[in-house]
Formats: C-alpha cells, sequence, structure tokens
C-alpha cells in the first residue's frame, strides 16, 4: 500500500548512505572502534513487523550509533513507540590460526568492513555496498533496491534470476574482517580471519509469534586462506530491556536460547508488563557425525553431517567487558574472563551460565540485576580455505502482564519460531499486491482500496493441512502514524460471494453450489460459507495454556472498497481540515481446512500459531489530510459525447503524483467490454465491469470507474420522468412527463408500484421479473374499447375487458412494433383487473379478437416470453374508478453502453509542492505569492501542502524563507525539510 500525498516532488533526492565515523556514546562507558571513516549503511531497518530492528553492513545490528530515530538503542519493541529492548548486537568469530587466538568484533564498533573479498584481500569500499532492502510485492519500478539487486556481490536470487525474498522484509548486505586497520577494539585487535560474510535479514508481517521475531542468516565463507582452527561463532548482544540497570539474563540449552529479563519490581520504561528479549541459534555450524545423522545446510538436509546448538552462555556487566581477544576467546569457549573453567554455584563446572529456570526459580540463576552483556556461542569447528558456514539466528521478544509470563511467552515463542526453521521457512503468509489511497475532501476523508488479491488463495494442504482464501477488509484508523491502532471497519464476504469466490479458485476443493437446480450434494454437505467469528488457539499468558479465542470478527456485510468519513472514529467530533488523520486497510484471509460447520467457528490445526486460522496483511500507514480547496476535484464526471446510453463515466483521483495530463477516451466493443485510451494510447483493453463500485483498476493515479446501467426498468430522472412515467393524461400530453413510480400521477389521483411497496431499486427491479429486459419500452394506454386479457393462475381468459391497451416499442423506436397481450393475478378477487392487481406483459403479438380461450392457444411461449410484469396500479384517491381514458403509463428500459457510446475528459497538471503559484518553476515568485498571501489577503494557494514547503503544518513567513534559501543557497527540497530525500507533506 502507499500513502497517497497531494503534492508531487520537483527534485527527487538520492539518498546515498554517508561516510560515517564512530564515535562512542557520551552516556555509555562502551568501547568504540577506530574513527577510519567507510561506507556504512547507517538508516536501514526491518519494520514490517512489531519490531523495529536496524541492520547495518558492518556486522552490527539492533543498534542506531548515529541516533537516526532519536536514540542509540537499536531494537525497538514494539515499533512505532520510543521503547527498546536492545541497545547493540552483533557477531563475532574466534579462531586459532597457526597457534595465534584471532578474534573479529563487532559491537559499539566492528572489526568488519562493508564488501566483498577476492584474492584472500578485500575489494575497495564504496557505496554500492551498502544494505539492500526489499518488501513482498517489489519490484523493479517501487524499489530501486530491487532494480539494483546486488546479484555480483552474492545477494541471492530466485530460479527466474529475481531477488529471492525470505519473510514479507528482508535486508541483505556483505561484509569482510580482511582489512588489518580495522582491528583495533581492545576485545579483539588481532591480525584478520580472512572472512567474508553475507548477512541476511528478515521478518514477517504476521500476527502472533512471528510477528515479535527477527531472523537472521550469516553465511561465512573463509577466503582469507588461513586453517582456522578451533573456531567460535558468538552472538554478542548489550540487552537493554527498557531501563538498562535492571536487567537479568539467563539461557535455555534445550532451545539453544539465550534471553534477557527484568528483575522484580516492575521497569521504567516498560512498567510491570516488561517484556523478555532472547537470541535463539536455529541452525548451528556443521560438524561430520554419523552416517546416520543429518543437518540443515543452505536450506537442503544433508546426511553425515550435524548441526552444533549453542555451546556456550556467558555474561558480564557494563565496565567488565574483555579487553584483549585472549579474554574474548575465554568467553566464546564458556570459560571464565581468565580461562579457568566456569563453576556454578552448586560446583558443577560447565559452560554455561544461569540455565537456570526464573519462572519455576530453580537452577543457577542470574542475581543482582545491572547493565548485562550476553555473548552465546557456537563451536568449536575447522574451517579450512574456501570453506563456507552457515548460521541461521532469530531475535524474538516474549510479552506477558509481567516479568515472568514475558519469559513463558519468549520460549513459546521460541518452539515456534524452530518449526518454522524447521519448516525451511515455507509457511504461509498474507501476500501483498493491493493499495490504499486517502482523499482529503472538505471535512471529510475518503478511503479507496483495491480489489486485487480478492480472488487469491494459498494451497498448504501438505504439509500444513491449511487453505487459506480471501474473507475480507479490515479498516484502522490510528492516532498517529504510528499507531495506537483501532478498528473502525470491516467489510467481509456475506455467504453467496463467499461461497462463489470459494467455488472460483478453489474448485478442486469445493462442491458448486451455485447453479440452477444446485447440485444435489449441497444440501447434504456442511459449507464454511458463513465466517464471521474467526477463532485461533492462543497461548494464555496468565495459565500458559492454550485456549480458542476470536482472532478476526465480521459481519458478513458484504465486500466493499470505499469508506466516506465525516467523523472522527478515535478521537469524537467532526472530520476537522488540515489536520493530519491516520489509517490503513487490511485484508485477512481464513484457512478454510478445519471448520465446525454446526457453529461456524475455525479452530486451527496447530495451536502453536504458525499454522494459523487466519492471515492478514501488515498495517502500513495512510496519512490524509483534509482540505476546503483540493488542487482538483478527486471525483470528475466524463463528457458524453456520442450515443444515448444511460451510462456515465466518473473519473476517481486517486495518487495525484501519478497522473498523467492528456485526453482520456472510453470507448466500447461490441460485446459491451470497454476500452481506455489516452491520446489515442489504449491503456486498458476489453474492460467487463460497469457495476459502478470501487472494484476497477488504476492506471495513471485514476480510477476510471465505467457505470452501465443494470438491465431493466430505468430509475426515475428527477421529479419529473425517468423509466415509469405518465406522458398523457384525459387533458392531452403531460409535459414533461410525470414519474409515477410511487409518485402521484398530475392529478393526485394514482401511482404505480411493483408488487412490493417503496421506490427502492429493489422494489423497482421487480419488474424485470424474469430478467429478460432488454433496449425497449412499453406503453399502458387506457381507452374506451381496452383489451380482452387472461388470468395468469389458470390461462383462462377473463369474461370481462380491461381498460388498458398495452404497446410494445422496441429500441429507441417512436412507433410501437406491436400490440401485447397480458395476464393479471386477481389479488383482490374482484372477478378481474381492479386497483391494486398484478399486471404480466406476454411478448406476444395481440391476436385478432376473439382471443382464444386458453392462453396457450395465443402462441405465447414459457418463459422466454415475459420480460414486464408484476406491475400494479394504486388508487390514491379511493374514487374506485380506473385511469381516465387517453391515460397513458409509460415503462421505459434502461439504455446500456454500446459501441456507439463515446465518454471523453481531461486530466489537468497538477501543481507540486513550492510551485505556489501554478508556473511550473519553484523562484522568487513563489515566495512573494506567499507574502502576498499572508501579509495582503493575496489569493489563495492552490493547495495547502503545495505552500507549506516545510511541513510544519503552517502556511507562514517561514515558508517564504524556506523558498528563498532552497532557490539561492541550496537549501534542502520543498516537502523535505529533513533533507533524507523522504517528502513529507
Amino acid at each position: 500500500m502507499k500513502r497517497t500525498r497531494l503534492c508531487i516532488l520537483l527534485i527527487a533526492a538520492l539518498v546515498i548512505p554517508g561516510t560515517i565515523a564512530w564515535s562512542a556514546p557520551e552516556d555509555r562507558s562502551k568501547d568504540q572502534s577506530a574513527t577510519i571513516a567507510r561506507y556504512l549503511d547507517t538508516d536501514t531497518y526491518l519494520d514490517i513487523n512489531n519490531l523495529l530492528c536496524f541492520i547495518y553492513n558492518d556486522g552490527n545490528f539492533a543498534y542506531d550509533n548515529t541516533n537516526f530515530l532519536g536514540k542509540t538503542d537499536g531494537l525497538y519493541f514494539p515499533r512505532g513507540t520510543q521503547k527498546t529492548v536492545v541497545y547493540a548486537a552483533g557477531l563475532w568469530v574466534g579462531a586459532m590460526v597457526n597457534g595465534e587466538t584471532r578474534v573479529t568484533v563487532a559491537e559499539y564498533g566492528s572489526e568488519y568492513a562493508p564488501g566483498n573479498m577476492e584474492s584472500w584481500q578485500p575489494l575497495p569500499d564504496g557505496p554500492d555496498y551498502k544494505v539492500y532492502k526489499i518488501n513482498r510485492g517489489d519490484n523493479e519500478v517501487t524499489n530501486p533496491d530491487y532494480a539494483n539487486w546486488p546479484v555480483d556481490q552474492g545477494a541471492p536470487v530466485d530460479e527466474f534470476g529475481d531477488p529471492k525474498l525470505y519473510g514479507d522484509q528482508m535486508c541483505w548486505s556483505v561484509f569482510n574482517d580482511a582489512d588489518p586497520s580495522q582491528h583495533n577494539i581492545d576485545a579483539g585487535n588481532t591480525s584478520p580471519l580472512g572472512l567474508e560474510i553475507q548477512q541476511t535479514s528478515f521478518a514477517y508481517g504476521s500476527p502472533g509469534t512471528l510477528g515479535q521475531v527477527i531472523f537472521m542468516k550469516f553465511l561465512i565463507i573463509n577466503e582469507g586462506g588461513n586453517t582456522l582452527d578451533d573456531t567460535y561463532i558468538s552472538l554478542w548482544c548489550d540487552p537493554d530491556v527498557g531501563d538498562a540497570g535492571d536487567d537479568l539474563v539467563g539461557c535455555d540449552t534445550v532451545l539453544s536460547l539465550g534471553y534477557c529479563y527484568n528483575e522484580s519490581g516492575g521497569d521504567a520504561i516498560y512498567g510491570t508488563a516488561v517484556p523478555a528479549v532472547g537470541f535463539d541459534f536455529l541452525q548451528g555450524p556443521i560438524i561430520p557425525g554419523d552416517p546416520t545423522d543429518s543437518a540443515i545446510f543452505m536450506g537442503e538436509w544433508i546426511y553425515g553431517y550435524k548441526n552444533m546448538p549453542m555451546t556456550s552462555f556467558n555474561k558480564y556487566i557494563n565496565g567488565t567487558d574483555p579487553h584483549s581477544p585472549i579474554e574474548s576467546y575465554n568467553y566464546m569457549k564458556g570459560d571464565s574472563i581468565s580461562g579457568a573453567p566456569l563453576v556454578d554455584p552448586f560446583g558443577n563446572i560447565t559452560t554455561f551460565m544461569h540455565p537456570g529456570d526464573p519462572v519455576a526459580g530453580t537452577g543457577w540463576l542470574d542475581v543482582a540485576a545491572d547493565d548485562r552483556r550476553f555473548m552465546m556461542s557456537t563451536g568449536p569447528f575447522d574451517m579450512m580455505p574456501g570453506d563456507t558456514q552457515e548460521i541461521v539466528a532469530a531475535i524474538a521478544v516474549g510479552q506477558g502482564s509481567n516479568r515472568l509470563e514475558s519469559i513463558t511467552n519468549l520460549k513459546e515463542h521460541d518452539q515456534i519460531i524452530q518449526m518454522v526453521y524447521d519448516n525451511f521457512f515455507d509457511i504461509p503468509s498474507a501476500p501483498v499486491g493491493f493499495e490504499a489511497y486517502g482523499r482529503g475532501l472538505d471535512g471529510a476523508i475518503d478511503l479507496v482500496w483495491t480489489s486485487d488479491m480478492e480472488n487469491y488463495y494459498q494451497d498448504y494442504l501438505d504439509p500444513l493441512d491449511q487453505f487459506f482464501v480471501f474473507e475480507g477488509y479490515n479498516i484502522y484508523q490510528g492516532e498517529s502514524e504510528s499507531g495506537p491502532w483501532h478498528k473502525i471497519a470491516t467489510f467481509d464476504m456475506d455467504a453467496a460471494e463467499l461461497m462463489q469466490s470459494f467455488y472460483n479458485v478453489a474448485g478442486e476443493y469445493v462442491i458448486d453450489c451455485t447453479g440452477e437446480p444446485p447440485n444435489e450434494e449441497c444440501d447434504s454437505v456442511p459449507r464454511p460459507w458463513d465466517f464471521q467469528a474467526i477463532y485461533n488457539w492462543v497461548i494464555n499468558p496468565v495459565s500458559g495454556l492454550p485456549e480458542l479465542r476470536v482472532v478476526q470478527v465480521g459481519s458478513e456485510s458484504g465486500i466493499a472498497n470505499y469508506l466516506y468519513l465525516d467523523e472522527d472514529m478515535v478521537m469524537g467530533g467532526p472530520i476537522i481540515n488540515d489536520n493530519p488523520y491516520h489509517f490503513a486497510v487490511t485484508y485477512y484471509m481464513v484457512n478454510i481446512e478445519d471448520v465446525r460447520p454446526e457453529d461456524s467457528v475455525f479452530a486451527g490445526i496447530n495451536f502453536l500459531g504458525f499454522n494459523a486460522a487466519t492471515l492478514e496483511t501488515p498495517i502500513e500507514a495512510l496519512t490524509v489530510i483534509p482540505e476546503s480547496s483540493p488542487v482538483v476535484e478527486y471525483t470528475d464526471t466524463a463528457d458524453h459525447i456520442a450515443g444515448n446510453s444511460d451510462g456515465i463515466v466518473v473519473i476517481e483521483y486517486l495518487d495525484m503524483e501519478q497522473t498523467v495530463p492528456g485526453s482520456y477516451e472510453v470507448n466500447f466493443n461490441p460485446d459491451g467490454t470497454w476500452n481506455l485510451e489516452r491520446d489515442f494510447v489504449t491503456l486498458l483493453f476489453n474492460q467487463s465491469n460497469q457495476s459502478g463500485g470501487y472494484d476497477y483498476e488504476i492506471v495513471d493515479g485514476i480510477m476510471v470507474r465505467v457505470i452501465g446501467p443494470e438491465p431493466g426498468i430505468a430509475p426515475p430522472a428527477n421529479d419529473y420522468g425517468g423509466g415509469v412515467i405518465e406522458t398523457y393524461s384525459a387533458f392531452g400530453p403531460v409535459d414533461p412527463p410525470d414519474n409515477v413510480f410511487w409518485s402521484m400521477n398530475s392529478t393526485g389521483d394514482w401511482f404505480i408500484s411493483s408488487d412490493i411497496g417503496g421506490s427502492t431499486d429493489q422494489a423497482r427491479a421487480r419488474f424485470n421479473w424474469r430478467g429478460l429486459i432488454g433496449v425497449e419500452s412499453w406503453e399502458i394506454r387506457f381507452t374506451e374499447t381496452g383489451s380482452e386479457y387472461y388470468d395468469w393462475l389458470t390461462d383462462e381468459k377473463w369474461p370481462n375487458r380491461a381498460p388498458f391497451e398495452v404497446w410494445h416499442y422496441e429500441g429507441d423506436s417512436p412507433t410501437p412494433d406491436r400490440r401485447d397481450f397480458f395476464f393479471i393475478i386477481d389479488d383482490d378477487a374482484s372477478g378481474g383487473w381492479s386497483w391494486g392487481d398484478r399486471v404480466y406483459i406476454a411478448e406476444t403479438e395481440y391476436p385478432a379478437e376473439p382471443l382464444p380461450q386458453n392462453a396457450m392457444d395465443a402462441g405465447y411461449v414459457w418463459p422466454d416470453d415475459f420480460h414486464l410484469g408484476r406491475v400494479v396500479f394504486n388508487d390514491f384517491s379511493g374514487s374506485l374508478n380506473h385511469p381516465d381514458y387517453g391515460t397513458i403509463a409509460r415503462f421505459n428500459s434502461t439504455v446500456p453502453n454500446s459501441v456507439e457510446d463515446i465518454f471523453t475528459f481531461e486530466v489537468p497538471e497538477v501543481p507540486y509542492c513550492g510551485n505556489i503559484n501554478l508556473d511550473n518553476e519553484i523562484n522568487v515568485a513563489d515566495a512573494i505569492y506567499l507574502l502576498n498571501y499572508i501579509f495582503l489577503e493575496g489569493p489563495q494557494p492552490s493547495t495547502f501542502e503545495s505552500a507549506d514547503v516545510n511541513c510544519d503544518s503552517i502556511i507562514n513567513l517561514t515558508d517564504a524563507v524556506y523558498i528563498i534559501v532552497y532557490i539561492f543557497q541550496g537549501g534542502n527540497t520543498p516537502c523535505d525539510p529533513d533533507g533524507d530525500g523522504f517528502p513529507e507533506c
């Protein structure tokens, strides 16, 4: 989805990660690397789920050394807040080279440098060795990183040569430790190991467990020509769960999990509901094993090997960091900092500190909370020159109502994470592919979203026993651009829509119950058509037990792609112009493979969570600012320059940045489909949608809604005219014709209805009772001679005559092509036609009188000869007299769009930020225009956004100064006050 902005950038800023020199945090006594300048990418992060995690291109992660988001901590939870659980983390590697201890570290600085190695040497550093970030749904147009995917650096590709995406969002970079000048952090400070490391970090935008985890793959290649003996790989972490000074750490040797949690008494940042954060070795290095052993390597099972688990866990506090490679290597091995064996309080030699259970209060537990560091390591193993090892790890956050429940939740997450990994990450994930748009109106906002995914499904019947189909949309409003979010509407499929969707996209798995007559199996097979509340198994954070809870709530409202709001659904009150409002549109799917039909409740196959009952796309903020004078009318109607259909063409301007000025035309094909052209170039071919909804394709930033009338009797055009009209009275022509559908005739005596009351579309549709009305019309003429007619129920001719005749007109012909005979249902049992009786007209020539006694002998064909029916004349005056002779009631059908119809419209130029006077330049004249508006009541700027060039939500003198600084001193581009290349208004 995209954020809609009303301003168009004049200049697109190209952002290249700057040349940054590391500097130690002033408020923390933490070691720092050298100040050598490198091309460090310091502003890239994963942010697809509940976590926001910085990813650097030098072995550091979960660290924001440049305060890009306002603080140095680098792992935020929950995303959208300033709360963090990790200050910094990095990859450490230690080994013995010819008897010499060598260690490469990444902590608050790094001994790695961006880039590949070649011939045992690092390649020259450069801006191409950045962190590349792609998302599900990206392509070469929407994401430059996707277009410039660094295959030559080793970035993964799929079988088609396209970027291979893990999860829903992924970062990739490559770095090495081959530059000796980088090795000057005292915890390392050795000769290089000669390693090239390719890091793949990814996350899923899913609810539940996967919404609270970051996955990392490290492909470690020995490019340096050294034999690395007794190699250890460590995940080093400086966890700060909220406040830094009250942390404790521990490990779970069964789960290969190292974690940090809070001491009792609550946290200054999180309060009592303080989370726990953990790192997990999902896949350790491979080592030779027995022939029956197996290991995962590069996404495949290999035999005769096994993966090493976490083999040591160590901790220290701020100020007791290792200050030599020997001390670091001792920690990696699981020894004490001096190299002496680690001994637990029970006198046992171990390599794991604090493997006890804090929840149960058993075993060796951490005490005396402080500002902790921990290192979890795996090894030893050997690497020959050219060898490759792959490490897969995860960072997860557990959240309970208190510190211990958070540990329980973290470990439950960890089990799920391991299963996801064991399934090679082949799990259901809500796909992207639809867009949402917001438009700021005068005191209102409307949202439009595309229908691309409404026929999407995912088949995971083997091995996960899941089959996901689209179910509905959720609409959220946020208190800010990052939340918290409140669901304000749900549009979900009703039973008929879902039944048809199932059959359309998954016909081999379900029964077609849409035909006439329906498949006889339909009455005997339980069908999950009517999802409303969708349930799934979740872990109760108090009891630690699974329980069935509602995870989606629908109402079978039917699918919509549009929402109009004139009320603030979060704060209450009306929508206020010039205030930003934040929305998100998601869609969700339901797993139909395991349904309890007796109560329409779904129960997931696997309560642990990745076999979900429902999948929902992640929330992406859509910020909309209502305004009284938008740059263009957001909705326009095309000119009908040829043809006489009742159709209309409505243009919806959705993305002003994408509009292309030009002359547009909608024309029609003989089969009724339509095409859209711009300046004689066809943009859309053979489009069939004429429903009038908001589920049309979008091109050039606009949605062209070609609306064709439904076949049947036309609706009232206004108070005088339409589909059911009085054209003549006893006094002569009624000019203009008088609408008499549920409306009084010209003398106020009578009106016409269908067999159900009211003037609704549903009531009018009853006239087209067989769905056979084409482009045709009828006149019911009240005459002194009248007509013979038939009983609908018996086909027998009535003994009396009706006081009217029925004449049929084909197309738009001014003269009738025949006289029709007709039937009535004697609803009042009066013995023939009278007020209130239903009239049915046969599309059959009225025979010469006398008509046959039985209608079957008159030559009509059932049911094809019955178009217009259920016509009821109603006596309002109470006179009991039929309409006067000379009265004519006419029934006009709708006229669909045809090959003769042509609609045209023009798309205008749109002003961009800073171009306030619409001269297509940003110059001093724009500043003068602003000053004239502010101080001399001059003309209003074309849009609020084009004049608010510094994006502070105020139009004042500073905007004029901003333009002058931009022109003469090279200041930041309008709409980009931070100079970060991202437009903000």
